[in-house]
């Protein structure tokens, strides 16, 4: 399935991403999908990348990635559900995904309790999101899906600074992308075939809200497709 990892290269050096995500760090696990009686006892499997976007997670995949490299079960698709995490990691995981040629999917796969933990029946599909530093992730899918139920959102990249003594509830100050920094996002954007002004769209976003995307703007910023 991934044998283009070898040839994997390129690191983008953004050290702004979304602060306070609770969530799990990203993990990576194969999924049979499929009915038995579509494919009896050998379903094909996918990605499941689900969880925040941390600094070891492209190690994560790679190590993920040639646990099953002898595994002719595996499709080149990746079902992706995030809230965000790390700029950087986020597009260097992009830069994988695109070396793999892999298909990226918003969305998750989870065991049916029709067939129990069986690893060789079927699980069903379920909708997923991928906001924040997810994005740049996902632009880096060959093939970039967002099915209908399945949301994606944009904010200002930022981290948190110093606490800010003077304010009455001694929140943290932000600190934003330079405009180089947000050149740079810009460019990774075209080089993946995503308008650039998406970037523009997201810097204009507080970092306390997420812009939601309508079908309109998944077309318009050529970030996805909303079916398979």
């Amino acid at each position: 399935m991934l044998h283009g990892l070898a040839r994997l290269a390129g690191v983008f050096v953004t050290i702004f991403g979304l602060s306070g995500a609770s969530a799990a760090s990203m993990t990576f696990r194969a999924e049979p999908v499929g009915t038995p009686s579509d494919c009896r006892s050998a379903c094909p499997k996918v990605v499941v990348a689900d969880g925040v976007i941390t600094r070891t997670t492209p190690d994560d995949l790679a190590k993920f990635i040639r646990a099953n490299l002898d595994d002719r079960m595996f499709r080149n698709v990746i079902f992706l559900n995030s809230p965000g995490g790390s700029v950087s990691p986020a597009m260097r995981l992009g830069v994988m995904f695109r070396k793999l040629g892999s298909t990226v999917i918003v969305g998750q796969v989870e065991h049916s309790r029709e067939f129990g933990n069986d690893p060789k029946v079927g699980v069903p599909l379920k909708y997923g999101s991928c906001m924040s530093a997810c994005v740049f992730a996902l632009m880096g899918g060959k093939r970039r899906i967002v099915p209908e139920a399945s949301e994606v959102g944009v904010h200002r990249i930022h981290s948190r600074g110093q606490i800010d003594v003077a304010s009455p509830d001694k929140r943290r100050m932000y600190i934003f992308a330079e405009s180089d920094l947000v050149a740079q996002m810009r460019g990774y954007a075209r080089m993946m075939g995503v308008n650039p002004d998406l970037i523009n769209l997201a810097e204009s976003v507080g970092p306390d809200t997420l812009h939601k995307l309508s079908d309109a703007e998944i077309r318009k910023y050529h970030l996805a497709r909303r079916s398979l």
